[in-house]
């Protein structure tokens, strides 16, 4: 999938996207997953079946790559350069919805002390709009 083996450590592997979409092109027709095709919306999460393919990013969105993203974790702030092609989205809404989760999610440490720590992992709240 053009992904490269950035590190590892006993069981633990990290991958990296490539820089560009040059990998994808020299991929043979019998690579498995294959590539989905293109009738099929990328970003649908609802009511979606899960399909046996991966998507190549779209050339584009050109600063969605590694060297325009944001460092980490300044880029959880930062409204994705394609969030113009959600249905009702823009800059302002992200923000809008970020500032407001932030409110959320502190509200919830105070109920639930533990969160952030190594007692809770993977909570999430499907009432999010952008992930």
């Amino acid at each position: 999938m053009c992904f490269k083996l950035f590190n590892k450590k006993d069981d633990i592997y990290v991958w990296q996207k490539a820089k560009d979409n040059s990998c994808y092109d020299k991929l043979p027709r019998e690579t498995y997953p294959p590539k989905c095709d293109d009738s099929l919306e990328p970003d649908s999460g609802w009511y979606t079946p899960l399909r046996a393919c991966f998507v190549v990013p779209n050339e584009k969105y050109k600063k969605s790559g590694l060297t325009y993203m944001s460092k980490w974790p300044q880029r959880l702030n930062v409204a994705p350069e394609r969030i113009s092609i959600v249905q009702g989205s823009s800059t302002s809404s992200f923000s809008h919805d970020n500032s407001k989760w932030k409110k959320r999610v502190h509200h919830y440490k105070k109920l639930l002390p533990d969160l952030g720590t190594e007692k809770v992992r993977n909570v999430m709240d499907m009432n999010t709009a952008y992930g």
